[in-house]
């Protein structure tokens, strides 16, 4: 175990959509970078968008030197997997997560992928957006999209709750 957490140097951390995706990257456990990722096309079939922001995705794996990936996957049973489900948002969603994963692990980046309970519990978005705001306060939060500021919190969960207690995986 201890071998993968002194290896776990620069994790990217992604809250996904079905049209962008927040991320940011901790290195040494301190905010590094952050942003938000948009697919080329505009208007077209997911499939087509997901593929655009994976190879997005992998560019920066490979341009950040990202060795460890921590993904937001769909709960299918919160409540705001409710409103997923009901909107035909959650296959969608479910599928950009797997091509994110595929990606990942073409690009030799470790993953773990985590449910939004899970890192933030019922927390809303204003909640985390101001929690930001406190833990960040050089940071543009009040301006962010949620998607950042999500990618971002699940990147703060990793580094001060999970990341000692990793496990490595084979």
């Amino acid at each position: 175990m201890k071998e993968l957490v002194d290896k776990v140097k620069r994790p990217l951390s992604i809250d996904p959509s079905i049209n962008n995706l927040g991320w940011a990257i901790h290195h040494d456990k301190k905010l590094y970078q952050y942003g938000i990722l948009h697919p080329f096309t505009k208007h077209g079939e997911y499939q087509v968008k997901s593929f655009e922001l994976t190879e997005k995705i992998k560019k920066k794996i490979i341009k950040e030197m990202i060795d460890f990936v921590v993904i937001e996957t769909p709960d299918h049973w919160s409540i705001g997997g409710f409103a997923a489900r009901e909107s035909g948002a959650l296959p969608k969603l479910s599928f950009i997560c797997g091509m994110i994963c595929w990606c990942c692990y073409e690009s030799n980046a470790q993953v773990l992928t985590v449910i939004p309970r899970r890192w933030k519990g019922q927390m809303p978005k204003e909640v985390m957006r101001n929690r930001m705001i406190v833990d960040f306060p050089d940071e543009p939060i009040a301006d962010m999209d949620n998607n950042i500021i999500d990618g971002i919190g699940i990147g703060v969960w990793f580094v001060t709750k999970r990341l000692d207690k990793l496990e490595v995986s084979k």
